[in-house]
């Protein structure tokens, strides 16, 4: 299904939007796409199979076609807004006998001309560790990821080659999405004991 729905807080009301865009050819997708609020619209990218990528005008109820970019399709991947754009980072291959195998690429959409860049590829990691499951953030017009399960952190500035490294978070478990409060990058992680939380913060620099 590619229906939708949108909730006004002010009225505490419920509408369904248009039907949100279909894989070529009707295929089903076994990995959902990831949506992210640019300020103006929404994006959404990926599936599996032909990522899709496509963006929502809420006044309008209208839906617009985006060029899929030259990314493999993926699933668990970061999507953030950076400065009006989206950036699709990291993931892993979805299902089959390769899932495993990181994705450690990433690229940028400008929605407004439907251009992709590449970036830099993430450092490799270990293979056995998701090294392609990572957090993201914006602060100060960079990009911050981190490794969801080693917690190595990395910052990236606009117009970069490299990822600069900022060595771990120190979480001990899995990192769950964050977010960045007083100039310092929050987050949470599930220990390693079922049920455990264990919240960390690190200075942004």
């Amino acid at each position: 299904m590619f229906d939708g729905a949108a909730y006004d807080p002010s009225t505490d009301r419920w509408r369904m939007i248009a039907r949100g865009p279909a894989p070529a050819g009707g295929a089903p997708t076994q990995v959902i796409p990831q949506a992210v609020w640019t300020g103006t619209e929404m994006v959404v990218w990926g599936g599996w199979g032909d990522p899709i990528a496509a963006a929502y005008e809420p006044a309008t109820d209208t839906w617009r076609d985006l060029p899929p970019g030259p990314l493999s399709a993926r699933e668990q991947h970061a999507v953030i807004a950076w400065d009006g754009r989206v950036v699709v980072l990291g993931g892993r291959e979805p299902l089959g006998p390769g899932e495993l195998a990181a994705r450690l690429d990433g690229a940028v959409l400008d929605p407004a001309s439907g251009e992709w860049t590449m970036l830099p590829e993430l450092p490799a990691g270990d293979p056995f560790m998701a090294p392609g499951i990572v957090a993201t953030t914006v602060a100060d017009g960079r990009l911050f990821a981190v490794r969801a399960v080693t917690t190595d952190a990395y910052v990236l500035d606009a117009g970069s080659t490299a990822w600069h490294p900022l060595g771990s978070a120190g979480v001990n478990g899995f990192l769950e999405p964050v977010g960045v409060a007083g100039g310092q990058w929050l987050f949470v992680g599930s220990g390693e004991q079922p049920g455990h939380r264990a919240n960390g913060e690190r200075d942004l620099a």
